[in-house]
Protein backbone atom coordinates (compact mmCIF):
# COMPACT_ATOMS: atom_id res chain seq x y z
CA UNK A 1 0.00 0.00 0.00
CA UNK A 2 2.85 2.39 0.76
CA UNK A 3 4.32 1.79 -2.70
CA UNK A 4 0.94 2.43 -4.34
CA UNK A 5 0.53 5.66 -2.37
CA UNK A 6 4.07 6.72 -3.30
CA UNK A 7 3.34 6.00 -6.96
CA UNK A 8 0.18 8.13 -6.81
CA UNK A 9 1.99 11.02 -5.14
CA UNK A 10 5.36 10.93 -6.94
CA UNK A 11 4.80 8.97 -10.13
CA UNK A 12 7.02 6.16 -11.40
CA UNK A 13 10.30 8.12 -11.16
CA UNK A 14 9.59 8.80 -7.51
CA UNK A 15 8.53 5.24 -6.83
CA UNK A 16 11.76 3.54 -7.90
CA UNK A 17 13.73 5.73 -5.48
CA UNK A 18 11.61 4.38 -2.61
CA UNK A 19 12.27 0.75 -3.49
CA UNK A 20 14.99 -0.93 -1.42
CA UNK A 21 18.27 -1.61 -3.18
CA UNK A 22 17.91 -5.34 -2.50
CA UNK A 23 14.60 -5.47 -4.40
CA UNK A 24 16.09 -3.60 -7.36
CA UNK A 25 19.09 -5.94 -7.38
CA UNK A 26 16.82 -8.99 -7.25
CA UNK A 27 14.69 -7.69 -10.13
CA UNK A 28 17.73 -6.94 -12.28
CA UNK A 29 19.24 -10.38 -11.67
CA UNK A 30 15.99 -12.13 -12.58
CA UNK A 31 15.76 -10.13 -15.82
CA UNK A 32 19.33 -11.07 -16.77
CA UNK A 33 18.69 -14.71 -15.90
CA UNK A 34 15.51 -14.81 -17.99
CA UNK A 35 17.34 -13.26 -20.95
CA UNK A 36 20.19 -15.76 -20.64
CA UNK A 37 17.78 -18.68 -20.33
CA UNK A 38 15.94 -17.57 -23.45
CA UNK A 39 19.18 -17.34 -25.44
CA UNK A 40 20.12 -20.82 -24.27
CA UNK A 41 16.74 -22.17 -25.37
CA UNK A 42 17.35 -20.64 -28.80
CA UNK A 43 20.89 -22.12 -28.78
CA UNK A 44 22.34 -18.67 -29.45
CA UNK A 45 25.04 -19.16 -26.81
CA UNK A 46 26.22 -22.56 -28.06
CA UNK A 47 29.08 -21.34 -30.33
CA UNK A 48 30.52 -19.29 -27.47
CA UNK A 49 30.06 -22.12 -24.96
CA UNK A 50 31.78 -24.69 -27.14
CA UNK A 51 34.65 -22.37 -28.05
CA UNK A 52 35.44 -21.69 -24.38
CA UNK A 53 35.36 -25.37 -23.44
CA UNK A 54 37.63 -26.35 -26.33
CA UNK A 55 40.09 -23.63 -25.32
CA UNK A 56 40.14 -24.91 -21.73
CA UNK A 57 40.62 -28.51 -22.86
CA UNK A 58 44.17 -27.75 -24.01
CA UNK A 59 45.22 -27.37 -20.37
CA UNK A 60 44.23 -30.93 -19.41
CA UNK A 61 46.85 -33.12 -17.75
CA UNK A 62 46.73 -36.06 -15.35
CA UNK A 63 48.06 -34.02 -12.43
CA UNK A 64 45.70 -31.10 -13.07
CA UNK A 65 42.78 -33.48 -13.41
CA UNK A 66 43.34 -34.79 -9.88
CA UNK A 67 43.60 -31.29 -8.41
CA UNK A 68 40.50 -30.07 -10.24
CA UNK A 69 38.39 -33.05 -9.15
CA UNK A 70 39.38 -32.49 -5.51
CA UNK A 71 38.59 -28.78 -5.75
CA UNK A 72 35.23 -29.26 -7.42
CA UNK A 73 34.20 -31.81 -4.77
CA UNK A 74 34.29 -29.09 -2.10
CA UNK A 75 31.10 -27.71 -3.62
CA UNK A 76 29.54 -31.11 -4.24
CA UNK A 77 26.92 -32.70 -2.01
CA UNK A 78 29.27 -34.07 0.64
CA UNK A 79 31.70 -31.15 0.59
CA UNK A 80 28.94 -28.57 0.83
CA UNK A 81 27.23 -30.49 3.63
CA UNK A 82 30.45 -30.45 5.67
CA UNK A 83 30.94 -26.71 5.12
CA UNK A 84 27.31 -25.95 5.97
CA UNK A 85 27.46 -28.00 9.17
CA UNK A 86 30.62 -26.13 10.19
CA UNK A 87 28.91 -22.76 9.64
CA UNK A 88 25.76 -23.86 11.48
CA UNK A 89 27.81 -25.19 14.39
CA UNK A 90 29.66 -21.88 14.63
CA UNK A 91 26.40 -19.90 14.63
CA UNK A 92 24.71 -22.26 17.09
CA UNK A 93 27.60 -22.01 19.56
CA UNK A 94 27.13 -18.25 19.48
CA UNK A 95 23.36 -18.79 19.88
CA UNK A 96 22.86 -16.69 16.76
CA UNK A 97 19.66 -18.45 15.71
CA UNK A 98 18.54 -15.51 13.58
CA UNK A 99 21.46 -16.11 11.24
CA UNK A 100 20.90 -19.87 11.44
CA UNK A 101 17.42 -19.32 10.02
CA UNK A 102 18.72 -17.06 7.28
CA UNK A 103 21.53 -19.43 6.32
CA UNK A 104 19.25 -22.47 6.17
CA UNK A 105 16.69 -20.56 4.11
CA UNK A 106 19.30 -19.27 1.69
CA UNK A 107 21.06 -22.59 1.18
CA UNK A 108 17.99 -24.82 1.33
CA UNK A 109 16.15 -22.65 -1.17
CA UNK A 110 19.17 -22.70 -3.49
CA UNK A 111 19.20 -26.50 -3.61
CA UNK A 112 15.47 -26.68 -4.29
CA UNK A 113 15.66 -23.99 -6.97
CA UNK A 114 18.45 -25.83 -8.72
CA UNK A 115 16.45 -29.05 -8.89
CA UNK A 116 13.38 -27.22 -10.20
CA UNK A 117 15.26 -25.19 -12.81
CA UNK A 118 17.19 -28.20 -14.10
CA UNK A 119 13.93 -30.04 -14.71
CA UNK A 120 12.37 -26.95 -16.25
CA UNK A 121 15.11 -26.35 -18.83
CA UNK A 122 16.43 -29.91 -19.22
CA UNK A 123 19.61 -28.84 -20.96
CA UNK A 124 21.92 -31.73 -21.79
CA UNK A 125 25.48 -31.61 -20.56
CA UNK A 126 28.41 -31.02 -22.94
CA UNK A 127 29.85 -34.12 -24.62
CA UNK A 128 32.96 -32.69 -26.26
CA UNK A 129 35.49 -35.20 -24.87
CA UNK A 130 35.74 -38.29 -22.69
CA UNK A 131 34.33 -37.34 -19.31
CA UNK A 132 36.76 -37.01 -16.40
CA UNK A 133 33.81 -37.25 -14.03
CA UNK A 134 30.30 -38.52 -14.71
CA UNK A 135 27.27 -36.31 -14.03
CA UNK A 136 23.77 -37.65 -14.69
CA UNK A 137 21.61 -34.61 -13.96
CA UNK A 138 20.80 -31.81 -16.40
CA UNK A 139 23.25 -29.01 -17.06
CA UNK A 140 21.49 -25.65 -16.60
CA UNK A 141 21.96 -24.01 -14.20
CA UNK A 142 25.08 -25.44 -12.59
CA UNK A 143 24.39 -26.86 -9.14
CA UNK A 144 28.01 -26.49 -8.03
CA UNK A 145 28.06 -22.85 -9.16
CA UNK A 146 24.77 -22.16 -7.38
CA UNK A 147 25.81 -23.87 -4.14
CA UNK A 148 29.27 -22.27 -3.94
CA UNK A 149 28.03 -18.78 -4.78
CA UNK A 150 25.01 -19.04 -2.44
CA UNK A 151 27.36 -20.08 0.35
CA UNK A 152 29.70 -17.15 -0.24
CA UNK A 153 26.90 -14.60 -0.75
CA UNK A 154 25.22 -15.76 2.47
CA UNK A 155 28.45 -15.48 4.46
CA UNK A 156 29.20 -12.05 3.01
CA UNK A 157 25.75 -10.83 4.05
CA UNK A 158 25.93 -12.34 7.55
CA UNK A 159 29.41 -10.96 8.23
CA UNK A 160 29.12 -7.70 6.27
CA UNK A 161 30.04 -5.71 9.39
CA UNK A 162 32.85 -8.00 10.52
CA UNK A 163 36.41 -6.67 10.72
CA UNK A 164 37.47 -9.59 8.54
CA UNK A 165 34.95 -8.88 5.80
CA UNK A 166 37.55 -7.84 3.24
CA UNK A 167 39.44 -11.09 3.61
CA UNK A 168 36.16 -12.97 3.37
CA UNK A 169 35.23 -11.09 0.19
CA UNK A 170 38.59 -11.85 -1.42
CA UNK A 171 38.59 -15.54 -0.49
CA UNK A 172 34.88 -15.94 -1.25
CA UNK A 173 35.01 -14.47 -4.74
CA UNK A 174 38.13 -16.50 -5.52
CA UNK A 175 36.34 -19.66 -4.36
CA UNK A 176 33.34 -18.94 -6.58
CA UNK A 177 35.56 -18.39 -9.63
CA UNK A 178 37.66 -21.48 -8.96
CA UNK A 179 34.62 -23.74 -8.58
CA UNK A 180 33.12 -22.31 -11.76
CA UNK A 181 36.36 -22.97 -13.63
CA UNK A 182 36.58 -26.56 -12.37
CA UNK A 183 33.17 -27.33 -13.86
CA UNK A 184 34.32 -26.00 -17.23
CA UNK A 185 37.67 -27.80 -17.02
CA UNK A 186 35.89 -31.09 -16.36
CA UNK A 187 33.62 -30.47 -19.34
CA UNK A 188 30.43 -31.07 -17.38
CA UNK A 189 29.04 -27.55 -17.84
CA UNK A 190 28.90 -24.79 -20.40
CA UNK A 191 30.03 -21.29 -19.35
CA UNK A 192 26.41 -20.12 -19.52
CA UNK A 193 25.45 -22.85 -17.03
CA UNK A 194 27.90 -21.30 -14.59
CA UNK A 195 26.70 -17.74 -15.25
CA UNK A 196 23.09 -18.81 -14.83
CA UNK A 197 23.90 -20.47 -11.52
CA UNK A 198 25.59 -17.35 -10.22
CA UNK A 199 22.70 -15.11 -11.27
CA UNK A 200 19.91 -17.16 -9.75
CA UNK A 201 21.74 -17.91 -6.49
CA UNK A 202 22.57 -14.24 -5.93
CA UNK A 203 18.96 -13.34 -6.72
CA UNK A 204 17.65 -15.90 -4.24
CA UNK A 205 20.03 -14.99 -1.41
CA UNK A 206 19.25 -11.30 -1.98
CA UNK A 207 15.52 -12.01 -1.77
CA UNK A 208 15.90 -14.03 1.44
CA UNK A 209 18.01 -11.28 3.03
CA UNK A 210 15.43 -8.70 1.96
CA UNK A 211 12.56 -10.69 3.50
CA UNK A 212 14.43 -11.27 6.76
CA UNK A 213 15.26 -7.57 6.95
CA UNK A 214 11.64 -6.57 6.26
CA UNK A 215 10.58 -8.65 9.27
CA UNK A 216 13.15 -7.03 11.53
CA UNK A 217 15.74 -9.80 11.42
CA UNK A 218 18.53 -8.32 9.33
CA UNK A 219 21.12 -11.14 9.00
CA UNK A 220 24.04 -8.69 8.98
CA UNK A 221 23.28 -7.31 12.43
Amino acid sequence: MNLIKSWQEKGFKGLWRDLPLSFLLFSGLIIFFAKLANEIREKETLPFDVAVLKWIQQWHSTTRNIWVVNLTNTSGAIGMLIIMLAVLLYLARKKDFQRVGFFLSAMGGTFILNLVLKQLFQRNRPMLWHAIVVEKSFSFPSGHAMASSALVFSLLIMFALSKRRYGLITFGLLYILVIGFTRLYLGVHYPTDIAGGWLVSLAWVTLVAHLFNRHGHAPWQ
